[in-house]
């Protein structure tokens, strides 16, 4: 079981990319010819779902994106004057066979009471 190690490492490097000033990008787990995607797919969704909610899953498109968690702002976001910070995560398997995800984090703000997903 390679990948739970793995996936972890993706999400640690997507906060950290995610809470930077640099664009928003995906990042992609290497392949694992040796996972069976059901698998992978329960790994991918219990280690998600330790810190956030689901918003949308689609296991036989192998979609995932989370509804947004509020976080701390940074002090660039204090000063363009954010109501609030949150983040949110977005998986999609690139392939099955053999299994490889793409996921990102997505930075974000509420504006007028919806989550705005911060943009560059």
């Amino acid at each position: 079981m390679k990948i739970y190690p793995s996936l972890i490492i993706v999400l640690v490097l997507g906060l950290c990319l995610g809470c930077a000033t640099a664009p928003i990008r995906w990042v992609s787990t290497p392949e694992y010819p040796d996972m069976d995607y059901d698998r992978a797919w329960q790994i991918i969704v219990s280690t998600i779902t330790e810190d956030f909610e689901i918003d949308v899953i689609e296991k036989d498109s192998g979609y995932l994106m989370t509804a947004w968690k509020t976080v701390s702002m940074t002090g660039k976001e204090f000063l363009s004057d954010w109501n609030n910070a949150g983040v949110k995560v977005i998986c999609k398997v690139e392939k099955r066979d053999p299994f490889k995800l793409k996921i990102k984090l997505q930075r974000g703000n509420t504006q007028d009471g919806t989550w705005v997903a911060k943009s560059g």
